[in-house]
């Protein structure tokens, strides 16, 4: 944005051919918050098919209505998280390249009115007038719309007025997510856990936490968050393994409004009770439902959720299908924020630690990308939204016995290559070597290793590890069968895949030992996706029973307590919708011995 020669300028570049509708971009006027107004624009744009406009009654970051100039038609519209709904059109003047038009709304009294023409002479009549309730305040401003041809366009604004009756009040900062990473247990029982909250508008945030439910004990110092994505986090250490409860204190930095989010719990997982993990990845958003299977499986679990692992692809920002306008940080921040305020992600996370990895449509402008196609201002971009441990794409965590591991399949890879001599490798040197070296010193007994890419076949695609990496592939299924021969389990939950099925690895090694209990993978991708990469024909170590596709979902993973008398890990997949009668699993759960062979 610029002034030039007594203009405002906005302007876009072309935008994405696989683009999806109406993506709106707010300028909102802060601290001039009014239950109702008349707004009047003077503008030019430089293509008719930019659709221009005046948002009122807004709610930021994502909540708020409408009335938009599209070609030769006033539009009226309420914006949402996930896509825009059209509640009334009337036809207007026909938007011509650089002519200068007036636009004015008006949001008052009951009703919604508005016009547009050119000229002096303001018409009398109103082109649009539509009863619309005005007792909600909230925030005015300039909304686009991405210009339908996707070409370049700027929009010009002369002048600007907004009047309301009485006086202004203060926009209240809207918290869009609030996020409690994974415990780090220590030696004396206590642990950390790393924390994370967003503000809808220039803020100053605090965190309060307690050991005590929904009570403020201490609170850290403030952080300013002057830019997007307008986060802070910071590392809270529960005495003894204490439940700990927290919320984060966000205050406008131009007025100091303030908003407090809900309490959020960080729950130890009790050693009586099993350990119930989730894992999801591959959700669709623009124009799609919110994600309900993360309710169901938490009403299906045995025991409490104590780990969500989402697993890449976050709401697609780069995609073939509805992908942001443009490959670029700033539109890329508003995706992933409106994916992470999706209402049953953010009422899991309310009791449950989440830990997140990428995927190729998180990293920038490429399908299956490797490191070569990584955007580094994506790693920072990310790096300043999520609570993991580290900042390095990939990260441990443990609940007693159980050692969980994340990998990045896309920052550190090669690009995927037939001949099986290839000495290329999808992981890295530095993360293989530090996954290898956990499971040869940890003293777990079984460890789950969550990887957004697939270790088992992917029809069509080089995009998996046993035909893309297969050297990397054997050694790291001969890892894992090593590990099982030292009486260890080793259970590879992954996603990107779009299908939920059960893969039985055996040892490239041909180890008789190992014969007696294969690598089990569970691929559970997508959440809410579009289309679906089955196994290849024929693929031995496809369970045939537990394969589904064309329907969405997720993992649901169940450990028995080490109190239990004979220990098992169960594996199910959780419909995104409940399937008739009422069951939300999409195939019989796998229930295997907690030790291989056992």
């Amino acid at each position: 944005m610029e002034i030039r020669d007594g203009w405002g300028r906005f302007e876009l570049p072309p935008g994405l051919p696989t683009t999806a509708p109406a993506q709106p971009m707010p300028i909102s006027l802060l601290d001039c918050d009014s239950a109702s107004g008349v707004q009047h624009l003077t503008f030019k744009t430089s293509n008719a098919t930019l659709r221009p406009g005046l948002a009122f009654q807004g709610g930021l970051p994502f909540e708020y209505s409408a009335v938009t100039v599209e070609r030769d038609r006033l539009v009226l519209a309420r914006y949402a998280r996930n896509g825009r709904e059209i509640l009334a059109e009337a036809a207007a003047s026909h938007l011509e390249d650089d002519s200068v038009y007036e636009l004015r709304v008006d949001h008052s009294n009951g009703r919604v009115r508005g016009k547009l023409w050119q000229g002096s002479e303001e018409p009398g009549d109103w082109q649009l007038d539509i009863r619309w309730p005005s007792d909600r305040e909230g925030w005015f401003g300039i909304l686009v719309v991405h210009p339908s041809d996707r070409d370049t366009a700027t929009l010009s604004v002369k002048r600007y007025r907004l009047t309301v009756p009485g006086s202004f009040s203060d926009t209240k900062p809207a918290i869009p997510f609030v996020i409690s990473g994974l415990p780090e247990r220590q030696a004396d029982g206590s642990f950390h856990v790393r924390v994370r909250a967003a503000s809808s508008i220039p803020a100053r945030i605090q965190f309060e936490w307690s050991h005590r439910r929904h009570r403020r004990g201490s609170s850290t110092p403030d952080q300013d968050a002057p830019s997007p994505p307008y986060t802070a986090a910071a590392v809270l250490e529960s005495d003894r393994g204490r439940e700990l409860h927290w919320r984060a204190r966000v205050r406008s930095l131009s007025s100091g409004a303030e908003a407090l989010s809900d309490w959020q719990a960080v729950v130890p997982q009790a050693s009586s009770t099993p350990l119930v993990l989730v894992a999801a990845s591959c959700a669709q958003m623009w124009g799609k439902p919110s994600c309900v299977a993360l309710t169901n499986a938490r009403e299906a679990a045995p025991a409490p959720v104590r780990a969500l692992v989402y697993q890449g692809d976050l709401g697609y920002a780069n995609n073939r299908f509805r992908s942001c306008y443009l490959s670029a940080q700033d539109f890329f921040a508003d995706r992933f924020t409106r994916f992470l305020a999706d209402p049953h992600f953010t009422a899991l996370r309310q009791t449950v630690g989440a830990s997140f990895t990428l995927d190729d449509h998180d990293y920038g402008p490429k399908n299956n990308a490797s490191a070569g196609d990584v955007d580094a201002w994506a790693i920072e971009l990310w790096n300043r939204m999520h609570a993991d441990t580290t900042d390095s794409g990939y990260c441990d965590f443990r609940f007693g016995d159980v050692h969980c591991m994340t990998l990045d399949n896309r920052r550190y890879s090669d690009p995927p290559e037939r001949s099986a001599d290839a000495k290329i490798s999808r992981l890295g040197a530095k993360q293989f070597a530090w996954m290898e070296s956990i499971m040869n010193r940890s003293d777990a007994e079984l460890f789950v290793i969550f990887s957004a890419g697939i270790f088992a076949s992917r029809r069509h695609t080089l995009d998996c590890f046993r035909f893309g990496w297969k050297q990397e592939y054997k050694r790291a299924m001969s890892l894992f069968h090593s590990v099982q021969l030292r009486g260890k389990r080793v259970v590879v939950i992954s996603g990107d895949a779009h299908g939920l099925r059960i893969h039985h690895h055996p040892d490239p090694e041909d180890r008789p030992e190992a014969a007696r209990a294969s690598v089990v993978e569970f691929i559970c991708s997508g959440l809410e996706a579009r289309t679906w990469s089955p196994a290849r024909a024929n693929d031995p170590t496809l369970d045939p029973t537990r394969s589904v596709m064309g329907t969405s979902g997720l993992g649901l993973i169940a450990i028995d307590p080490p109190t239990a008398g004979r220990r098992t890990v169960t594996l199910r997949a959780i419909a995104a919708r409940p399937k008739p009668p009422g069951s939300p699993d999409l195939f019989p759960p796998l229930v295997f011995p907690f030790r291989p062979g056992g």
